[in-house]
C-alpha cells in the first residue's frame, strides 16, 4: 500500500488532479452568492454592452468602467459569452473564476519544473498558489476575472518563452507566447511587467550564455514591441486617463507607503488573519513619521543583506525574490497614483495574485531543503515533518474555505473589511448598496450619511442617499439631498430621473392626504411647488390659488402665484398679486425684496 502511495504522489496526473480537487472544493462554496454592489453592477448587471453580441465592437474601442483609464475587453467579451447562455445567473460566473484560477495553478506547476529538478517543489508551489488564503479576493470576485485572465496568460506566456529557450525550431512556441501576452494586455493593465520579468530571468539564468554585454536582452524586443502596440491602441482610442503624483515629495510618499504594503503583504503569507476587501492604506504625509522611518531602514538592511551575501545565494533565489518585486511594479505607486480616495492608496491583497508565485516557490524551496537535512540528521521522524507542513495547508485550505463564505455573503464581507478599515468611503458607500439592495433602506441611509460625513461632495453617495429616504416613504427629505447635489457631473441624469421619481411620488402623497383635508392651504401650496417643479405651470397655479382662497395670507403661496401668473404672461394678475404680497406685514427678505424686483421690472 505504501508503494502505491509513493508511486501516486509522484505522478504529474496525480498530482495536478489533487491541486484542481483541493483548489475547486476550497472556492465551490462561494457557488451559492449573488452578483454584489461593487464592480458587479457596472461590469455585468447594469453593463449593456455585454448583453448583445452586436456591441464587441463597441468593447474592443472603449474603456472599461466608461473612465477612459481601464483597456479590458476580453474581461467584458468573457461576460458577454456568460451573459449569451446564463443572462444573469452568477453561478456560471463563478464557476469561471475557479476554472482560470485552476488553469493558472496547473500552469505554474509547469512553469517551476522548468526551473528547478525537485519534483515536490513544483507541486508544493502550485498547490500553495491554489489553495493560500491571500488568493481569495480575485477568484471569490467576479471582477477579479480581470486579474485571473491576465495572470493565466503571463504565465502561460512567460511558460512558453522559457520552453522555447530549451528546445530547437522554438519560433511557434515564441510566436503563441506572444500572443499570450497579448491577451494579457487585453485583460489587465498589470501585464505590462511581463519584459521586466523576462529580463530578470534571463540575467540570472542565461547572461553567462553570451559573450557580449546585454546581448542576453535581445528575445525582449518582440514583448516590448507588443507593449509598444497596445500603448498606441490606447492613444488612438482615448483610454490614456492616468493620475500622477503632483510633486516629488508625494510620489516619495506614495512609494514609501507601498513600501510599508509590502511589508504587510509579508507578514500576510505567514499570518493570513486579517484579510479583507479592498485593502487600503494612508498615505504617510511626514518624512519624519516613524513607520516610514522603520519601512525605510528595512528596506535599506534587506538591500545590504542581499548585496553582502549575493556569492552564497543561489541565483534561482535571487530571481524569485525578483519576481515578487517585479510583479507589484505597476502598483507601486511609481508611475501613477493608484488611490481609493483622498489621502489612501490602494493595497488591495489581489495585487499578490501573480506576485505570490515568487513567494511560494521560495517557501517551497525552504521546505524542501528542511525535509532532506532532516532526512539527513533524523532530527524528528519524516512523518513527523511531513504531518506538520500538512497542518500548515489544512490551515491555510481553511481560511481559504472561511474567506469564500464571507465572499458569498455580500454584507458579512463587507461588514469584515470596515472591521479592519472603517474609513473606506468606497467600503462604506458599497455596503449602504448591500443594504439597501436586501431593502434595508435605514441601515442603507445611516451608511450614506456616514460616507457624507468623510466626504460632503460625494454625488453618489448623496443621491443614493436620497433614494434611500425616499425608499422609505419619506420622499421630501430625499428630495432635498438631491437639492444638495451642486456639481452632479457624471451622475447628471440619474439624479434628474430620481428627481423626477421623488416629485411624482411626493405628488401622490398629497393627494392621498387632500382626500383626508380638503381644506388644509399647506397641503395644496406643496402640490403647487410640486407641479411647479415639473414645469406644469397651469396646474401649480391652481393649487396656489386654491391655498390662497384658503389662506388669503399664506405669502409663499402668494409669491409663487404672482411669479407664475408672470411667466405664462398674465402681468397684470401678477401686479395684483405682488402687490397684495408685499401688502401683509412681514419682516423685510429675500422674497420682499425680489417681490419689489420683479413688481418694477413689470411696471417698465
Amino acid at each position: 500500500m505504501l508503494a502505491i502511495f509513493k508511486q501516486w504522489e509522484r505522478s504529474k496526473a496525480c498530482r495536478i488532479l489533487l491541486i484542481c480537487l483541493v483548489g475547486f472544493v476550497a472556492y465551490a462554496v462561494m457557488l451559492g452568492g449573488t452578483f454584489k454592489t461593487l464592480d458587479d453592477d457596472a461590469s455585468i448587471v447594469n453593463n449593456l454592452l455585454i448583453k448583445d453580441f452586436f456591441h464587441i465592437k463597441e468593447i474592443l474601442s472603449t474603456s472599461f468602467f466608461g473612465e477612459n483609464s481601464y483597456y479590458r475587453p476580453l474581461v467584458s467579451i468573457s461576460f458577454m459569452l456568460e451573459y449569451h447562455y446564463f443572462k444573469l445567473d452568477p453561478a456560471p460566473y463563478y464557476v469561471t473564476n475557479i476554472f482560470i484560477h485552476l488553469a493558472t495553478a496547473v500552469t505554474v506547476f509547469f512553469l517551476i519544473g522548468l526551473f528547478l529538478k525537485q519534483p515536490r517543489v513544483p507541486f508544493i508551489v502550485a498547490l500553495l498558489f491554489t489553495i493560500h488564503p491571500i488568493q481569495w479576493e480575485a477568484v471569490a470576485n467576479i471582477p477579479g476575472r480581470a486579474i485571473l485572465l491576465s495572470a493565466f496568460f503571463v504565465v502561460t506566456s512567460f511558460y512558453l518563452f522559457c520552453l522555447s529557450r530549451r528546445v530547437k525550431k522554438s519560433s511557434i512556441l515564441e510566436i503563441f507566447s506572444l500572443l499570450s501576452f497579448f491577451l494579457a494586455l487585453l485583460s489587465k493593465e498589470s501585464a505590462f511587467a511581463l519584459p521586466v520579468l523576462i529580463i530578470s530571468y534571463l540575467w540570472f539564468f542565461e547572461k553567462d550564455r553570451t559573450n557580449r554585454k546585454f546581448r542576453f536582452l535581445g528575445p525582449v524586443w518582440p514583448y516590448m514591441m507588443v507593449v509598444g502596440g497596445v500603448i498606441l491602441l490606447r492613444h488612438h482610442l482615448g483610454i490614456t486617463k492616468l493620475y500622477y503624483y503632483r510633486s516629488i515629495p508625494e510620489l516619495f510618499f506614495g512609494f514609501s507607503t507601498f513600501l510599508r504594503s509590502v511589508i504587510t503583504y509579508l507578514r500576510l503569507f505567514i499570518f493570513p488573519h486579517d484579510l479583507h476587501f479592498d485593502r487600503s492604506r494612508e498615505l504617510f504625509t511626514s518624512f519624519t513619521h516613524p513607520e516610514l522611518v522603520m519601512t525605510i531602514s528595512f528596506f535599506i538592511v534587506f538591500s545590504c543583506a542581499l548585496f553582502f551575501l549575493r556569492q552564497k545565494i543561489p541565483r534561482n533565489v535571487f530571481f524569485f525574490i525578483s519576481w515578487f518585486f517585479i510583479d507589484l511594479l505597476p502598483v507601486s505607486q511609481v508611475f501613477v497614483s493608484i488611490g481609493t480616495q483622498a489621502g489612501r492608496i490602494s493595497t488591495a491583497e489581489h495585487f499578490l495574485y501573480s506576485a505570490s508565485i515568487g513567494i511560494f516557490v521560495l517557501a517551497a524551496m525552504l521546505v524542501q531543503r528542511l525535509i532532506d537535512q532532516n532526512d539527513e540528521k533524523k532530527i524528528i521522524s519524516p512523518l513527523s515533518l511531513r504531518i506538520a507542513f500538512m497542518g500548515v495547508f489544512i490551515l491555510f485550505f481553511m481560511k481559504t474555505l472561511e474567506q469564500n463564505i464571507l465572499a458569498s455573503q455580500e454584507i458579512s464581507m463587507l461588514k469584515q473589511s470596515l472591521k479592519y478599515n472603517p474609513k473606506n468611503i468606497r467600503m462604506i458607500e458599497s455596503y449602504g448598496y448591500a443594504f439597501v439592495k436586501a431593502h434595508l433602506f435605514k441601515e442603507g441611509e445611516e451608511q450614506f450619511r456616514a460616507v457624507l460625513a468623510l466626504d460632503p461632495f460625494h454625488v453618489r453617495a448623496r443621491i443614493s442617499l436620497g433614494k434611500a429616504l425616499c425608499d422609505q416613504g419619506r420622499c421630501v427629505e430625499g428630495l432635498n439631498e438631491y437639492d444638495k447635489v451642486q456639481e452632479s457631473g457624471f451622475y447628471q441624469d440619474l439624479l434628474g430621473d430620481n428627481r423626477k421619481a421623488a416629485v411624482a411620488m411626493i405628488i401622490q402623497q398629497y393627494f392621498k392626504r387632500l382626500n383626508q383635508e380638503p381644506l388644509n392651504a399647506q397641503l395644496h401650496y406643496s402640490l403647487g411647488v410640486m407641479y411647479a417643479r415639473q414645469e406644469r405651470l397651469q396646474e401649480a397655479s391652481g393649487y396656489f390659488l386654491k391655498a390662497i382662497e384658503l389662506d388669503p395670507v399664506h405669502r409663499a403661496a402668494l409669491f409663487n402665484f404672482a411669479g407664475i401668473c408672470e411667466a405664462l404672461g398674465e402681468t397684470q394678475k401678477a401686479v395684483k398679486y405682488f402687490e397684495r404680497f408685499l401688502a401683509l406685514e412681514a419682516a423685510a427678505d429675500n422674497l420682499t425684496q425680489h417681490a419689489m424686483d420683479r413688481l418694477r421690472e413689470i411696471k417698465k
